[in-house]
């Protein structure tokens, strides 16, 4: 519905994979505490409008692939991982 919603994100057991650090930085970067949180990205520019679904998928699928993991995974692995997360 583009209405947002605020949820709580749990702490990672090291600062290197920490999502709140992780989150934190972006928004620090982003440079505005408002917004969507996944955004356009066009060279250095970080625009105030956000990502296409298709888009988070095949950002999600290049860091997968970088860190090795096999599987098919999207950007519904984001919420299917952190409601298992969250739930254990």
């Amino acid at each position: 519905t583009g209405k947002g919603a605020f949820v709580d994100i749990p702490r990672g057991q090291r600062d290197a994979t920490c999502p709140v650090q992780a989150v934190s930085a972006w928004i620090a970067r982003v440079g505005r505490p408002t917004g969507p949180l996944f955004r356009v990205v066009r060279g250095t520019v970080i625009e105030h409008e956000r990502m296409h679904v298709g888009a988070v998928s095949r950002a999600v699928q290049r860091a997968c692939t970088r860190a090795g993991l096999a599987g098919d995974y999207s950007a519904h692995s984001l919420r299917a991982g952190l409601a298992t997360s969250s739930y254990m």
